[in-house]
């Protein structure tokens, strides 16, 4: 509403009266008119004394309602003379909601009713200003009360925000007006549509993090694509700014101290702490692994330090009297912006094979008298934004080939390059406005990923995902995409498939599992491809590392025989499947003989001595079971009425070693008896027979 704000007779300071000028003057009036509205109408609610308000002002700009005067400069009698209002209300989608470009129809529910309804309709305008108003159907007499309003067809409609306009005619003429402003989102994800304000986003395969505003004071979110999860990193110190993170680690600038610190905070563990234990400021930390970096100011001016969680200990990466910036991290390479030379260059350290960081050689990458700034790397491959030409391009560095790459050639700015895999993407203003460029090397193409009216800036890539800062609707907000032909399985480097083992003969097998999309395996494991999932007894699957596994068994006798296995690995959304045949063959020669003497007859009460002789004539150590089964039974019952016992043996045997065992049986029937020892499959038995 427009409200007289010009030369208002008002109460100053000093008990004086004065006449004033400012918008903040116009709310005595517009509440008054609200004030005399309810009085002659008590049982007015809200919505309806708002309705009054707007529908008796009087227009003064363009005809209707304008971003400029809204719906006019307020009349008193016109309002509180209109009698009962329509009622007019858009209750889905709710003002400044967000919904989606990819849904063909979107459904305007809400009410339009009343005594002296004449007509109604509803529009739609992409101007940010609204004059055009474009209907979304025709005009109808009918009131509707909590129902459907409109089904606006948006199949081809271009992301971006949208003015909505509701309008009710009542006898007289008088216009009733309900406006809300809806955006269509892109083709992407805004990974926390609950919150406003967000900015910096950093990925690290299929984890997101950024710097979140929404509680008033800068924190550290954490979104993960896989699980759709999102959660505050750590909530102390209480400023967090500019969070970068590799695989569960995740670091961020932290101002509990009164300066700029590096935290760290181990997403699996819990692990957290602050990293330099200095005075001066440290911030633009980027990390890799177990590494991290940072400028720091500890000098006097800006140097490059690293510190290594594994050793616990930090390096000087950089001394050089002039300033260095931006490090950032892969692997044992790091780059950064230098200004030794009198200009912005580009430097490397690669401490792969440097004993002593802190005496690393550092390598000159650019050289040429433009600047050169915003480094990325990724491998061996190096981005960053280069100023010698009249409009600043994307060049790489192939660290293999030696060789310089011009990206871009073309008008307007752009900066901040990142790099993952095969692609590079970067922020672009050739078009006005800041917009997202990504190009891929393989195809050597360009192509623009977003380019709303709205900035998108700060981009961020891993892998398949790349995310971005956009503010293509009054806030900034954070929005994740990801490139569907990058969506492959992991590889289980087991070659090959298939391995003969042998009885007693400790087996041990060591493989990789990696992703070609450089995501995290997030589980491996071994089951029977047939039958019950339970495994052989000893087979064991270890996790070495992040990568490594391996592969354990020592198969019993009782094991040989070929045992088909599925061995799986997958990322969270693709599986990759192997099958392995493990063939167990005995590769021990056991003997087990009698060990006989001259007495085969006996007397009832007498005590019976069965010995026998187990050896091992092959070439491998022999897993033994715990114990042989020795068994006195009738020679005309073999079946039944066995008198049991066991005897302990040793847990291996090795080639050519022998083991003899004995074992007293008390003889109390007469008639013919056999002996039995038994071993796996291994039997051997002797006749014996008891007399009176």
């Amino acid at each position: 509403m427009i409200a007289p704000g010009t030369q208002i007779l008002t109460t100053v300071p000093g008990n004086r009266y004065e006449l004033v000028s400012a918008p903040s003057f116009s709310a005595p009036h517009v509440s008054a008119l609200a004030a005399l509205i309810m009085s002659a109408y008590p049982e007015f609610d809200i919505q309806q004394v708002r309705s009054m308000i707007r529908a008796g002002a009087a227009d003064i700009r363009p005809y209707g309602y304008d971003m400029d005067s809204g719906f006019g400069r307020i009349n008193v009698e016109n309002s509180v003379t209109m009698g009962v209002p329509l009622d007019v209300m858009i209750d889905s989608p709710m003002n400044y909601e967000f919904v989606s470009s990819e849904q063909e129809q979107i459904e305007f529910r809400g009410t339009v009713a009343g005594d002296g309804l004449i007509f109604h309709m509803i529009y739609y305008s992409d101007e940010a200003v609204p004059r055009n108003w474009q209907p979304m159907r025709a005009p109808s007499r009918k009131p509707i009360v909590n129902d459907v309003l409109a089904t606006w067809n948006v199949a081809g409609f271009k992301p971006g925000n949208y003015w909505i306009r509701l309008q009710a005619m009542s006898p007289r003429g008088r216009q009733f007006n309900h406006y809300i402003q809806i955006a269509l989102e892109p083709p992407f994800l805004r990974v926390a549509p609950e919150s406003r304000f967000q900015s910096r986003p950093n990925l690290s395969h299929h984890r997101l993090v950024w710097e979140d505003n929404r509680s008033g004071i800068p924190q550290v979110l954490l979104y993960d694509a896989l699980s759709k999860e999102q959660f505050p990193v750590k909530t102390e110190p209480s400023l967090q700014f500019w969070p970068a993170i590799s695989g569960p680690s995740v670091i961020w600038e932290g101002r509990s101290f009164g300066n700029p610190d590096v935290f760290y905070q181990n997403l699996e563990t819990g692990f957290s702490r602050r990293i330099p234990n200095e005075i001066a400021d440290q911030f633009e930390a980027a990390i890799s692994g177990s590494r991290l970096v940072w400028t720091d100011y500890r000098k006097g001016n800006a140097n490059i330090y690293l510190f290594d969680l594994e050793t616990n200990r930090e390096h000087s990466i950089t001394r050089n009297p002039k300033a260095q910036f931006a490090p950032e991290i892969d692997g044992s390479r790091i780059v950064w912006m230098d200004l030794r030379n009198g200009n912005w260059d580009i430097y490397m350290a690669d401490f792969s094979d440097c004993p002593i960081l802190d005496r690393c050689p550092v390598i000159q990458i650019t050289e040429n008298e433009a600047a050169q700034t915003t480094p990325e790397i990724s491998g061996e491959r190096i981005v960053w934004t280069d100023f010698r030409h009249k409009n600043p391009q994307i060049y790489l560095f192939d660290l293999n080939e030696g060789k310089e790459i011009q990206i871009t050639d073309a008008s307007g700015f752009r900066s901040r390059p990142v790099i993952s895999q095969n692609r590079i993407a970067w922020q672009d203003f050739r078009n006005g406005n800041w917009d997202i460029f990504y190009y891929d090397l393989n195809t050597g193409e360009e192509h623009p990923l977003v380019t709303d009216e709205g900035d998108q800036t700060e981009p961020t890539i891993s892998g398949r995902y790349l995310a971005w800062s956009d503010h293509r609707f009054l806030n900034w907000h954070v929005y994740l995409h990801e490139f569907p032909d990058l969506n492959r399985a992991p590889v289980i480097h087991l070659d090959p498939p298939s391995f003969e083992l042998k009885v007693g003969v400790p087996f041990a097998r060591t493989f990789l599992v990696n992703d070609p999309d450089e995501e995290p395996v997030l589980n491996v494991f071994l089951k029977k491809k047939e039958g019950s999932n339970d495994l052989p007894e000893g087979v064991k699957l270890i996790k070495i590392d992040g990568e490594s596994y391996r592969l354990e068994w020592s198969p019993t006798r009782k094991q040989a025989g070929v045992h088909t296995f599925l061995l799986l690995a997958g990322d969270g959304r693709m599986t990759a499947t192997q099958e392995l045949q493990l063939t167990v063959t005995d590769g021990a020669e056991l003997s087990l003989v009698p060990l006989l003497n001259d007495r085969r007859e006996f007397k009832v009460g007498d005590a019976a001595l069965a010995l026998f002789l187990l050896s091992n004539e092959g070439e491998a150590v022999m897993n033994l079971p715990t114990q042989v089964v020795m068994e006195l039974f009738h020679a005309t019952d073999p079946e039944g009425g066995a008198i049991t016992k066991g005897r302990f043996l040793p847990p291996l045997l090795k080639p050519g070693e022998s083991s003899f065992f004995g074992m007293h049986f008390q003889l109390k029937k007469t008639g013919d008896f056999l002996i039995r020892a038994s071993l796996d499959e291994l039997k051997v038995e002797y006749p014996i027979s008891v007399l009176p």
